[in-house]
């Protein structure tokens, strides 16, 4: 096996753009990395600080930069490609941190952002249905002495718990019918 040099990029703390650097990761070591984390088939993992703790945040976190003219400057020229590169690999790990099931049923992305407003536009209505089952599970589940009552108040408070957190909240500004 060939050693493998990885240099990490660092934020310039003045202006917030990445620094250059002439390493490119291989594909290979970022399926690696997505390995460590479970796939997405609900509200378990928030892709975003994914992205963010493995430095492809730049395409998420900034617009597009107008695209490379001769008369670019160096700096220019460095935050469009630290820009195409997080987008490019972002896209790369999203599409492999969702499951087969859900990419199907997504568009083909244009950039990083608007396919993550896709993968949220498509959970609004699974957070929605699954906060309406966790409802129903708590309003008709009773108490039938097979287990402890220890074990049936644990499980209503769980079901408690999860129900708040997918409870379907609009976002500000909207209205809701």
């Amino acid at each position: 096996m060939l050693p493998l040099k990885i240099t990490p990029k660092f934020r310039d703390r003045e202006n917030e753009d990445f620094q250059k650097t002439n390493q490119i990761q291989p594909p290979l070591l970022i399926k690696s990395r997505t390995s460590l984390y479970p796939q997405v088939s609900g509200l378990s993992l928030s892709l975003t600080s994914v992205i963010g703790v493995l430095d492809l945040d730049l395409a998420l976190l900034k617009d597009k930069p107008d695209p490379l003219t001769d008369k670019s400057t160096p700096e220019e020229k460095t935050l469009f490609n630290a820009w195409e590169r997080s987008d490019r690999l972002s896209i790369m790990f999203l599409r492999m941190t969702i499951a087969s099931n859900i990419k199907t049923s997504l568009p083909k992305p244009e950039n990083a952002k608007d396919y993550m407003k896709a993968i949220e536009e498509r959970f609004k209505t699974a957070d929605k249905s699954l906060a309406e089952k966790l409802m129903a599970d708590l309003t008709t589940i009773k108490f039938d002495g097979t287990r402890s009552m220890h074990e049936h108040v644990i499980e209503m408070t769980n079901l408690a718990a999860n129900w708040d957190k997918a409870q379907f909240r609009p976002e500000k500004g909207t209205t809701q019918i």
